[in-house]
């Protein structure tokens, strides 16, 4: 039986995103499948993660999780303290980075390569942060988990990482967006759909661009909901949504708890006609997948990680152009017999993406990273093996 520390400080109310829903998910997913094995869940105070199984432990630090300052420095001084209480086998950081002066064995999952992508849009001190750290855990020994193989290939490349000691391994599917799909009765489809949070990077601003083509033309335009804005997103969108006369077709709506995103976003993906993600720069594309697997038609800027992720399930558009993005949502509008096919073959093959299988393949890297024995089941080996090393990285 391995000891085995799980550090999740970043699962709190105050902080949401796709590393944060990889937590909360990665940690039920490995009870299923592990009885054997001992867990130990280091979690910040003010955590609001309910969660039980016979062998696993939650232990509570006192990480300052709300400033981020503290919370740094804290994390590279007191955090080993209190993981070497333990006694631990091997400890699996799943927020990006591991305590500078940790050595004990250990993996760490590696989320966002935007640093990577456009160092520019990356603050300074932030991302040389990050360069230092990540580079040190690297050095010191460390397993790498990325979230694909594209991200894999940009995370060995930048950071020299030897090539048996990095593996990707994709999200899965909370259940909730595949819960309810075969029984609910009839769905009306209403909108729109996009979610997350307005960052340069998201180029939200293309897909009001493309109304405003699609109103030109007299294309039936309906609601288009925008989930995830703040009052300064309102404050910089509106008076562009005005400019191009497609403000009274927008709906910019506060970001969802956690609560609420498990409450109500999987039937808001239902009822979307379409699902846009125009991203100039992803690892994975999380929520599109989410969309998918409720029976939603995708559009999606062309980008390496989509290609790899999605194959040829979602339509493609180039990033930067607000015609190729009002062409493909003019056909699914105008196309339903299609767009009902695409529902039913994206539902279909998001429903591969589970978080069992993720577990799965963690706990595997975790026996490769302590050079034990390591065997997959052939249901999820496809997985292990699908585009390990990406050929080109643009």
């Amino acid at each position: 039986m391995l000891r085995i520390g799980l550090g999740a400080l970043l699962i709190h109310p105050s902080r949401f995103g796709g590393a944060e829903t990889y937590a909360r998910q990665l940690i039920p997913a490995l009870a299923r499948i592990d009885q054997t094995n001992h867990y130990v869940v280091f979690l910040p105070k003010g955590h609001d993660f309910q969660f039980e199984a016979n062998n696993f432990e939650l232990v509570e630090l006192p990480c300052p999780v709300e400033n981020i300052y503290s919370r740094v420095i804290w994390e590279h001084t007191d955090y080993a303290r209190y993981l070497k209480q333990h006694r631990l086998d091997l400890t699996h950081f799943l927020g990006s980075t591991a305590p500078y002066f940790y050595s004990p064995p250990s993996v760490v999952t590696m989320h966002d390569t935007i640093r990577l992508q456009r160092p520019d849009l990356t603050p300074f001190l932030l991302g040389q942060y990050y360069r230092r750290i990540q580079r040190r855990n690297v050095r010191s020994g460390k397993w790498v988990i990325a979230v694909s193989g594209y991200a894999a290939s940009l995370l060995q490349q930048e950071m020299q990482i030897p090539s048996e000691r990095i593996s990707h391994v994709y999200h899965g599917i909370d259940p909730v967006f595949l819960d309810g799909a075969a029984t609910a009765s009839p769905i009306t489809k209403k909108h729109l759909l996009w979610a997350g949070r307005m960052l340069p990077h998201k180029n939200v601003e293309v897909l009001m661009r493309a109304y405003q083509v699609l109103k030109q033309r007299g294309v039936d335009l309906p609601l288009f909901r925008m989930i995830g804005a703040n009052d300064a997103d309102r404050a910089r969108l509106t008076p562009l949504l005005q400019k191009l006369g497609v403000e009274q077709y927008f709906s910019l709506e506060s970001k969802l708890s956690h609560k609420q995103w498990r409450d109500t976003f999987p039937q808001l993906c239902r009822e979307a006609l379409i699902y846009c993600f125009p991203s100039k720069y992803e690892s994975f594309g999380m929520p599109v997948l989410e969309a998918m697997s409720t029976g939603t038609a995708a559009v999606c800027a062309d980008l390496p990680a989509f290609r790899e992720v999605f194959g040829d399930h979602v339509k493609y558009c180039d990033a930067d152009s607000e015609v190729q993005f009002a062409n493909a949502i003019q056909y699914y509008l105008e196309n339903e017999t299609e767009r009902r096919r695409d529902e039913a073959r994206n539902q279909a093959f998001a429903s591969n993406f589970t978080w069992d299988n993720a577990a799965i393949l963690t706990l595997y890297n975790y026996r490769r990273q302590l050079g034990l024995a390591a065997s997959l089941p052939e249901s999820v080996r496809a997985l292990a093996d699908r585009r390990q090393v990406v050929s080109s990285v643009s």
